[in-house]
């Protein structure tokens, strides 16, 4: 277990939010994270953890113990011919993850290429993209209960995903995940590629693994910007699920309206074109705005903290609630200070 103080976190997370971190414990095996807890408990620290930094607001300054999960192996176990179960070491870095499945011949995740992060927070926000979440192909994870001062598996119906949402994201600072275990197929028919994007770009190169992860690589990269250029969290705002009767109102006044069908009841509106509506795409404010090309990401262009963010945030959110009714709520997670 490595402890370091007052660690600059500026460059460790994809907003550039100016950030330290009074303490953090960097945790590779179940030994490191019993002498972190001790650790914490001796300095009187409470801990939350922190994985790469993709998809948080972090403050100017963490006084509690932060945990950084470092465990990067990947275990594959046989089922039978048609599936594997893979267990991923929380500390893995998700993109070269589906990467390095896709090389294997592992199907079923490479829908979500290019999503920035690791493995152990991927379970937290039940990350998705273009018809695939990863409940799809969760199986179970190790992680230590907080509350309980045990290790335990948590399984998929343990975990109770919702869109971007889960028992993890809930009940922030009692779980840590420690490993994530996932069911991949060797198959090579049972492919999602109902998206427009997907769909045009595979028209004339045939459907394969290897076509869709590319496909969807190119698309996240044409479409939001590479946070190392231009700061931000990729999408900034969920997606926001309505009512199909509240829907068929708004269809009335706005028959451009952009949806995605949930189920009978539910249709879950695009963000981005409530947010271009209402006037904000390519807006700044100081040092925030929204992008240009995509009017779901917000971006840092440089000095700004999370106060700003939250500001600007809200303000994005208060004006489509005005025209549309519809309320936003923000992807990232809100690490607190203390």
């Amino acid at each position: 277990m490595r402890h370091t103080t007052n660690v600059d976190l500026s460059d460790q997370n994809t907003l550039a939010l100016p950030s330290v971190a009074r303490h953090q414990f960097e945790i590779l095996n179940d030994e490191d994270l019993f002498e972190a807890l001790a650790c914490c408990r001796q300095l009187g620290l409470t801990w939350q953890v922190m994985g790469g930094g993709s998809n948080v607001l972090l403050p100017s300054v963490i006084e509690n113990g932060l945990f950084r999960i470092q465990r990067t192996a990947i275990e594959v176990i046989p089922l039978n011919t048609k599936c594997v179960e893979v267990i991923i070491g929380a500390g893995v870095n998700w993109s070269e993850f589906v990467q390095w499945s896709v090389s294997h011949g592992y199907g079923g995740v490479q829908n979500l290429a290019s999503i920035p992060g690791t493995v152990g927070a991927a379970p937290v926000q039940n990350i998705g993209a273009y018809g695939v979440e990863l409940q799809d192909v969760f199986v179970r994870a190790r992680v230590f209960d907080g509350l309980e001062g045990c290790f335990k598996a948590l399984a998929r119906e343990d975990c109770e995903f919702g869109y971007r949402d889960s028992i993890f994201k809930r009940y922030p600072g009692r779980y840590i995940i420690f490993d994530v275990t996932l069911q991949l197929t060797t198959e090579d028919h049972l492919f999602v590629t109902s998206y427009g994007d997907i769909e045009a770009r595979i028209a004339t190169q045939g459907v394969s693994l290897q076509t869709i992860y590319q496909s969807v690589a190119e698309i996240r990269t044409q479409k939001l910007p590479d946070p190392q250029q231009l700061p931000n969290a990729g999408s900034f705002f969920k997606n926001p699920v309505i009512t199909r009767d509240a829907f068929l109102t708004l269809k009335q006044q706005y028959p451009e309206i952009v949806c995605y069908p949930v189920n009978s009841h539910n249709v879950k509106l695009a963000a981005g074109w409530l947010i271009e509506q209402s006037g904000w795409k390519g807006k700044r404010k100081g040092h925030v705005g929204m992008h240009d090309k995509q009017a779901l990401v917000l971006v840092n262009f440089g000095g700004a903290d999370r106060n700003e963010v939250l500001a600007f945030a809200q303000a994005v959110a208060d004006s489509v609630y005005d025209k549309f009714s519809v309320v936003l709520e923000p992807e990232p997670v809100v690490i607190p200070a203390s």
